[in-house]
């Protein structure tokens, strides 16, 4: 019976904070379901009301969330990625792939929070590379789409945690529209150009279209018959 090698043990990447099971539903996005039964995500938007124990919850968990939201040192990334090493050596030595992803730790320090390297995230690696050894763009780019998705639960948290007046029913991951991005980015090209120049008037008339513009959208109040 052929000898099986014996992968060495991991070295120590920290489990993560966990949320009730009730506070993660509860910042989770929605999903709409289409007619053809598929599940398309929508916007997640604060509740009008946040139960008291719920909202408690919440604030309970900021500190220990936030914590976690520091930047990750090198340490923290060697560990990680030395333990993504094993699980997806595949044909390569373990010690060879350790190296080489301990070699990326250096330029991922800082840039990601320690919230990022934890055991949770790096089954989720492991997954995401089962099929191949994964180049340091590829590592980025996973921790990439990570940082949004971490940043984006504690920002739901957040918001479940803040007093009632201070609630927007705006969610924070809402998109910015196209139309939106290309006004502001014609509004600050035009500013750039009247720094220069001195000369204000197209600033000034673009704002005066805007203006009569989000006018004339607003919604009228109803006629008296």
């Amino acid at each position: 019976m052929p000898k099986v090698a014996q992968l060495p043990a991991p070295s120590g990447t920290a489990s993560s904070p966990s949320l009730s099971k009730r506070l993660s539903d509860a910042t989770k996005t929605p999903q709409t379901i289409l007619p053809d039964g598929t599940a398309q995500p929508s916007t997640w938007t604060p509740p009008e009301t946040v139960a008291p124990d719920l909202q408690r919850e919440a604030a309970a968990a900021l500190p220990t969330l936030a914590d976690w939201m520091r930047p990750a040192d090198e340490d923290t990334v060697r560990c990680w990625l030395a333990d993504l090493g094993i699980l997806v050596a595949g044909t390569m030595g373990v010690e060879e792939a350790r190296a080489k992803l301990g070699a990326y730790s250096r330029l991922l320090a800082d840039d990601y929070p320690r919230l990022a390297f934890t055991e949770r995230t790096l089954r989720a690696a492991g997954r995401r590379f089962n099929t191949y050894f994964p180049t340091f763009g590829k590592v980025a780019e996973f921790l990439d789409e990570l940082a949004v998705e971490l940043r984006t639960k504690v920002n739901r948290v957040q918001a479940l945690a803040a007093p009632p007046r201070q609630r927007q029913r705006e969610a924070e991951d809402e998109p910015v529209s196209l139309e939106q991005r290309q006004r502001m980015g014609l509004l600050f090209g035009m500013l750039g150009k009247a720094l220069t120049s001195g000369d204000w008037n197209a600033v000034d008339a673009e704002c005066q279209r805007i203006e009569a513009r989000d006018k004339w959208n607003a919604p009228q109040p109803p006629t008296k018959p």
